[in-house]
């Protein structure tokens, strides 16, 4: 869920989206406007220059002479490309009719940590609903639910739904809530899952948006909160589960679960990425992301690149994964067993 905005950012956004109606100039669609076009978008709205080290004056100076008139669309998708993969970040993308340009050494130099298929084969977890949310009551006392994502799936309703499963699974004394290779969507989802397990009100992060011209204009930290919700509070122990995957709205999700006495969080480091992306056109028509918000812990620590640890580091190596074993989701069987 995003935050309130200041009225100084309100008005900053607003002169971005009108700016060019007031001086009615129209970008033209060269490959020189286009190339133009996305780097002074990047220079006025992106939010992690200082915290990536990119030097942007240095990258334009590194990539403008590479465009001409003469640059194909090719050639240009190649330059923008290299440009963008600067930032390393996986909410900076690029999209268009030649392919896309997508950051993702952030997941796909790690193990995977996870395998659907086997939780399927060898556990029994099957999916159950149409939307995001499966679970399975694995025992008299243990209850499974994996949540696959936090988009706005048409009739998704992730509060509603995880209700459902905690009703059907019925007086578990211990839940293992899955969200390895969820990689985000919509903080607001991910709040109503979060609301059924607080019975209080909790500083979860705080944020900076991007708030002017200068690459230094920020926001004042602004603190987010989660807090009850629905007709069922679940308070007994919780195992959260995560791998590099966990990206986005969906780490929210574990900053606002690990703050709760009753969670412990398992498995491996999560992707590293907040942003709150906005998609925006270029001249002739391509698609890009502009993160535009820094995103930090209740202890003012930033996790952009970095991921966020969990309590117990367990680790399942691809070949143990072929072989049919989940250490993560045996090592939480176990907490719960203890607990």
């Amino acid at each position: 869920m995003k935050p309130r905005l200041p009225i100084s950012l309100i008005l900053f956004l607003l002169c971005i989206g009108c700016s060019r109606t007031i001086t009615n100039s129209v970008p033209e669609n060269t490959p020189e406007s286009n190339f133009e076009y996305l780097w002074q978008e990047y220079d006025r709205l992106y939010a992690a220059f200082e915290l990536k080290g990119v030097d942007w004056d240095s990258v334009y100076a590194i990539y403008r002479p590479q465009v001409t008139s003469q640059t194909t669309d090719e050639d240009l998708f190649l330059i923008m490309s290299n440009m963008l993969a600067i930032f390393r970040d996986g909410h900076v993308n690029l999209y268009t009719p030649l392919g896309n340009y997508s950051y993702t050494d952030w997941w796909d130099q790690y193990p995977r940590n996870y395998d659907r298929e086997l939780l399927r084969i060898q556990y029994g977890i099957v999916k159950r609903t149409n939307n995001p949310i499966q679970y399975r009551l694995l025992d008299e006392q243990i209850g499974y639910v994996h949540i696959s994502s936090f988009l706005n799936f048409s009739g998704g309703n992730w509060g509603r739904d995880i209700e459902i499963a905690l009703r059907e699974m019925g007086n578990i004394q211990g839940l293992i809530v899955d969200v390895r290779n969820n990689d985000g969507g919509n903080d607001r989802n991910a709040k109503d899952v979060a609301g059924r397990f607080t019975n209080e009100k909790r500083l979860y992060r705080y944020v900076q948006w991007r708030s002017g011209p200068n690459r230094s204009n920020f926001t004042s930290f602004l603190a987010g909160h989660f807090e009850p919700k629905g007709d069922i509070t679940f308070t007994r122990p919780i195992v959260l589960l995560t791998n590099r995957r966990v990206f986005s709205a969906a780490e929210s999700f574990v900053l606002m679960m690990r703050t709760l006495p009753h969670v412990t969080v398992v498995g491996d480091t999560t992707g590293g990425g907040s942003g709150n992306p906005v998609y925006r056109e270029l001249p002739n028509g391509w698609t890009y992301r502009v993160p535009r918000w820094l995103e930090f812990t209740p202890n003012f620590e930033s996790f952009e690149g970095v991921g966020l640890a969990p309590d117990v580091w367990v680790s399942t190596p691809d070949a143990l994964l072929e072989s049919g074993t989940d250490r993560i989701f045996e090592t939480a069987i176990e907490i719960l067993v203890k607990k």
